[in-house]
């Protein structure tokens, strides 16, 4: 992780072990990206794009306060001086404007060049797609995502979702209690392993009693992030469904660096970095991330934190997580094998993913009906 100024993170979904230092973004990483011919990929979240777009409006002068007073110098002057060295990046605002509502996305990333000229950037012309007319969302819900959209975010947002419903009705569960009813309904209706999804339900799950110290400030922003709407937990299906969608997409970002980075853009090897202003999410990154352990694959892998030596709630869910996590390592493994053997079936692969949509419908209906 690497941070610029105040409130900007930049940091990374995957690493090569479990073992590995939190990576750092400096220009010698850079240089010896454009040495090795990987091209370094700035991804940004929607709190970032918002106060670029704030820095367009007239009432803020074209000058290094304006830059400071909305936490964005250092990250520019990092990137300024980029330019001036021919350290090559490139900037994909995409998905921050594919969660904002169709006028808002639209809107600021038609003027995104205008923050270059402002202060001083040289970007590309052939970084963003000129035709905008699609991006950002109309209607703000599941059922307003094409199919494709659906089937990358039906995962993410059928877990969380789940974890609010359980929240919400296991009132009269002990939280360990509520972490075990979790992970039944997470296998009867949903069954596919995402550690990602399943450690944030730990933290949502536990009380302030379970997590003394430091862990408590963990714990709440992490809760802060995945499980409350304007800073109180959702009780109207609406609200659960809003939460868990925002929450959903976050994960994407996690999940289409991993992507990029295993697969490659446009036939080259890349180097992702997620830039955020957003303090809870790099936190829970902290916690849990991802890991390629040498396969080539990002992703393959999750590395949480257990937190199991500090008291019954850790180590009772640390035991039942890391079973879990050795049923979906079986997983990953046995399908490595059946790719380097060319044994992979993919139209079974293809059948579940098509399935994944109908899946967070149940959950849809369940947030409706209660447990």
């Amino acid at each position: 992780m690497t941070q610029f100024g105040r409130k900007l993170y930049a940091f990374k979904s995957s690493r090569m072990t479990g073992n590995e230092d939190d990576p750092v973004l400096n220009f010698e990483r850079l240089a010896e990206n454009s040495e090795n011919n990987v091209d370094t990929i700035f991804l940004t979240d929607n709190n970032l794009m918002i106060e670029v777009d704030r820095a367009c409006e007239p009432e803020w002068p074209a000058t290094d306060a304006t830059l400071s007073e909305l936490k964005l110098l250092e990250w520019v002057d990092f990137m300024r001086h980029c330019d001036r060295n021919n350290l090559q990046y490139s900037l994909t605002p995409f998905f921050a404007y594919a969660e904002m509502p169709a006028q808002l996305a639209q809107s600021r990333a038609s003027r995104l060049y205008k923050f270059a000229e402002k202060f001083g950037l040289q970007w590309r012309d052939d970084e963003l797609a000129p035709d905008l007319s699609d991006l950002g969302r109309i209607d703000v819900s599941f059922d307003s995502l094409d199919v494709n959209q659906q089937i990358i975010i039906s995962l993410s947002f059928s877990v969380l979702l789940l974890m609010l419903i359980v929240k919400r009705d296991g009132t009269e569960f002990s939280p360990i209690g509520r972490f075990q009813r979790f992970l039944r309904e997470y296998k009867r209706m949903i069954g596919t392993v995402s550690l990602r999804e399943i450690a944030i339900a730990r933290y949502v799950f536990s009380t302030p009693a379970e997590c003394p110290g430091p862990l408590d400030s963990v714990r709440s922003a992490v809760e802060r992030n995945f499980a409350r709407k304007n800073d109180r937990h959702p009780r109207s299906t609406d609200e659960m469904l809003a939460v868990a969608l925002n929450g959903a997409f976050d994960l994407l970002l996690f999940n289409a660096m991993n992507i990029a980075e295993t697969k490659g853009v446009d036939g080259r090897k890349v180097d992702c970095w997620l830039f955020s202003m957003d303090g809870k999410l790099k936190a829970y990154n902290d916690l849990c991330f991802n890991a390629s352990m040498g396969t080539g694959e990002a992703g393959l892998f999750t590395v949480i934190t257990t937190h199991e030596d500090v008291s019954e709630y850790w180590e009772k869910t640390a035991v039942l997580l890391q079973k879990i996590g050795m049923e979906g390592t079986k997983r990953a493994l046995s399908r490595m094998v059946e790719r380097i053997n060319g044994t992979e079936n993919h139209e079974v692969i293809l059948e579940r993913l098509a399935a994944l949509p109908n899946k967070a419908r149940a959950v849809i209906e369940m947030a409706r009906n209660g447990l």
